[in-house]
């Protein structure tokens, strides 16, 4: 069996992550696997690997991509260039499968992905509401994606943004791409898959597979020499917030900011921020704050995860959340809001939900969670057993397997 993996670009969280967890978990178990991303985007991490190619190579080449793009209002229709290479790519390694992870950045076209799936099974793992919306990738509050009313959109310039109004064709577009060809949708998320069975997608094969986390990098450590290790004062409550850009508002920073000006006694706690964009925070100065910008190596993040007392994800948009995986596999128990599936994920015995967007709530969820210290301790074994039962990443590569296995078969 062999497996073409498809993404915009190589390195990053999220999509990015899963596409990589992906190549090479499927290597590892003897699926041949082959990764063609749009953009070489820190492609160069993985030199030396014949297997992985990106389309366009360079600054110059990815901005010209990125402008024809733009030209079509961030809904590119066709890329002859990927169309000619991915077509290449399916004949000469006889590939089985081609599974598309992220589709939007503008080097694939949306009419390609029907025509794809007449030369290959497709698998589209969605990361995000894109594929059912007529241009963006969370829609909130907005249902007209569900009545094909796209066209009335009043949130043009919510990323990928829109700059004239073409949108409610480019949704009729999508429909008739993604629907009827025989594409498998898998969401990450149950909250997903019911947004998806509310679309145009609801007579379509749509399963849901979590994402996972390899639990031999993560893994509960001695908090108290970390503490020491990274000079994080002793006896201080410490909440951790983690993004690769703390100004996306998806991420829900500016909430975390307000709720914890809402609470008392801040000389008592103190911050970790991994991600870049702190500069100059409304955060008060009565916090301690260490911030650790980009962190490159999973062993750093683990380290990081298991000498917080609580992980905070305040995210107004959500799919499924790999960072708050990875919390709880280093025994680390959550504060999450309830956007997208983190519900799923934040079962009582681990965390704590509150309202999306509520900042007094979330101070009131910080104060609770730190009224009872012996608690958080007694949760982080059970924070680790969650992760163990339902998030291991060898259970998301067997299971993905299986559905390679069945739609080989189904095609045989």
């Amino acid at each position: 069996m062999k497996v073409l993996y498809l993404n915009n670009i190589y390195q990053g969280g999220g999509a990015e992550k899963v596409t990589r967890q992906l190549y090479y978990g499927m290597k590892n178990i003897g699926v041949e696997s082959y990764l063609l991303t749009g953009y070489d985007d820190g492609i160069e991490t993985a030199a030396g690997d014949s297997n992985i190619e990106a389309l366009y190579s360079g600054r110059y080449a990815k901005e010209c991509a990125v402008l024809r793009g733009c030209l079509h209002n961030n809904a590119l229709p066709v890329n002859k260039r990927l169309r000619k290479k991915l077509c290449a790519m399916i004949e000469e390694n006889d590939i089985d499968v081609l599974h598309i992870n992220n589709a939007h950045g503008n080097y694939i076209g949306i009419e390609d992905i029907a025509y794809l799936s007449e030369y290959v099974k497709v698998v589209w793992t969605l990361h995000d509401m894109w594929a059912v919306t007529g241009h963006c990738a969370h829609a909130f509050d907005c249902t007209g994606w569900k009545t094909m009313e796209c066209g009335r959109c009043e949130n043009k310039r919510t990323y990928p943004a829109f700059y004239y109004n073409n949108i409610k064709a480019v949704h009729k577009k999508k429909k008739d791409s993604f629907t009827g060809h025989g594409i498998t949708f898998v969401t990450p998320s149950d909250w997903l898959a019911g947004i998806c069975r509310q679309s145009y997608l609801k007579n379509e094969h749509i399963i849901t597979i979590n994402n996972g986390v390899d639990m031999s990098e993560f893994g509960i450590c001695d908090r108290q020499e970390l503490k020491k290790r990274y000079n994080v004062p002793a006896g201080k409550k410490v909440i951790l917030f983690a993004a690769a850009n703390l100004n996306n508002e998806y991420k829900g920073f500016s909430y975390l900011a307000q709720a914890l000006d809402k609470l008392d006694n801040k000389s008592d706690y103190y911050l970790l921020v991994i991600g870049q964009g702190l500069g100059d925070s409304v955060i008060s100065r009565e916090f301690g704050i260490k911030e650790f910008g980009y962190v490159s190596t999973t062993a750093m993040m683990n380290e990081v995860y298991a000498m917080a007392d609580v992980f905070i994800i305040p995210s107004v948009a959500e799919n499924f959340p790999c960072v708050a995986l990875e919390a709880l596999a280093s025994g680390t128990p959550v504060i999450g809001s309830d956007a997208g599936g983190i519900p799923e994920i934040v079962s009582k015995d681990v965390g704590w939900i509150f309202p999306s967007r509520d900042s007094a709530a979330l101070a009131q969820t910080i104060s609770s969670a730190f009224s009872n210290t012996k608690q958080l301790d007694m949760m982080r074994p059970a924070c680790r057993h969650r992760a163990e039962k339902l998030y291991t990443l060898d259970g998301m590569l067997e299971k993905y397997k299986c559905l390679y296995e069945e739609l080989c078969r189904n095609n045989a």
